[in-house]
C-alpha cells in the first residue's frame, strides 16, 4: 500500500498553516494528492431563553454569512499555500456536522490530518477529541497534529508503541508507507511484568521483510503510566512521530476512548498516528 491521497482538515484557526507544512511536505514525499477540507456546523447554537422564532432566524442568517466568509477566506489560503508547494491538490467545503463528515470524507483518503484540539478552546470546528473518533468512525490512519510546536521533520524518526493488540497491528500495517521511508524506526513494548520472550521480536521480523529495519525495546510500566512512558521515550529518542492504536469506541453519539489513547492526545508534543 502506498499513501496517495492526504486528507487535511482545515477549521480556519491559526494553526492551519503548521498542518498544512506538514501535509504539503507528506504529500511530495509520498507524490500523493492533497485535499483540504473545511466544515461549518449549519446550524447556530442558542441559548436557552434567548431570542424567539424571528430572532433565531436573523441570528442563522448572520452566523451562516459569518461562516461563509470564512470559509472563503480558508480556501483562499489554501489555493495560495497549494500554489506554492502541491502538485496536485483538491479543495472541499461542505455544511454538516464536523465529525460526521470528516469521517465521511476520510473514508475515501489513505491518510487524514487533523488538528489536536486543546481542551480549553475546544470548539465546534475542531472538537477535543475529533482524531480519535475520525479514526475510530472511518477506519484509516488520522495522524494528530499538536496545538503547540512546528513540525519541520515528521515521519523521518518513529517510535511504535506495541502491545500485540489488535489495534497496534492495524497501526503497523496502516502506517507501513512511512515506516519504510523512515531513517530509524523503534518498536516499544511498555510491559508491567516480565515477559517470557522479548515483546515487539515478532512484528520486528516481519517488517524486516518488508525492508524496514528496526530497533526493539521493552520498558517497565511499573513506575510510571503508559502514557507517560511513551512520551518521555519519545522526547529521550528525539522522535518525530509516534504510531499507535487508537483505543475506543463510537455507538451512535455516544464516544468512549481508551485512557492510553487520550492521554497520549492531551499531552503530545509530536504528530501521533493513530490507527483503529
Amino acid at each position: 500500500m502506498s499513501i496517495r491521497e492526504i486528507l487535511l482538515h482545515l477549521d480556519g484557526g491559526e494553526r492551519d498553516a503548521v498542518r498544512f507544512e506538514l501535509a504539503a511536505g507528506l504529500a511530495e514525499r509520498f507524490d500523493a494528492h492533497l485535499v483540504g477540507l473545511h466544515v461549518v456546523n449549519p446550524y447556530v447554537t442558542v441559548a436557552m431563553g434567548g431570542p424567539g422564532a424571528l430572532g433565531i432566524a436573523e441570528l442563522q442568517h448572520q452566523y451562516m454569512d459569518a461562516m461563509h466568509a470564512r470559509a472563503e477566506t480558508v480556501k483562499q489560503q489554501f489555493t495560495d499555500w497549494t500554489e506554492r508547494r502541491s502538485k496536485s491538490s483538491e479543495w472541499r467545503f461542505t455544511e454538516g456536522d464536523v465529525r460526521d463528515t470528516v469521517a465521511t470524507h476520510a473514508r475515501y483518503a489513505d491518510l487524514a490530518i487533523i488538528g489536536q484540539g486543546a481542551r480549553e478552546d475546544a470548539s465546534p470546528t475542531l472538537p477535543e477529541e475529533l482524531c480519535a473518533e475520525v479514526a475510530i468512525g472511518a477506519g484509516v490512519p488520522v495522524l494528530a497534529v499538536p496545538y503547540a510546536g512546528t513540525f519541520p521533520s515528521v515521519g523521518k524518526r518513529i517510535l511504535v508503541a506495541w502491545n500485540g493488540s489488535r489495534e497496534s497491528v492495524r497501526a503497523v500495517h496502516d502506517s507501513l508507507p512511512i515506516l519504510a521511508s523512515a531513517e530509524a524506526v523503534v518498536i516499544l513494548s511498555v510491559e508491567a511484568e516480565e515477559p517470557h520472550v522479548m515483546p515487539g521480536a515478532d512484528i520486528a521480523g516481519h517488517l524486516a521483510r518488508h525492508g524496514v529495519e528496526v530497533e526493539v525495546k521493552r520498558v517497565s510500566g511499573k513506575d510510571a503510566s503508559v502514557s507517560d512512558t511513551l512520551l518521555n521515550m519519545a522526547a529521550d529518542l528525539s522522535v518525530d512521530m509516534i504510531v499507535m492504536g487508537a483505543y475506543g469506541h463510537s455507538r451512535f453519539r455516544e464516544f468512549v476512548l481508551g485512557g492510553v489513547t487520550h492521554q497520549i492526545l492531551g499531552m503530545m508534543t509530536v504528530p501521533v498516528l493513530l490507527s483503529h
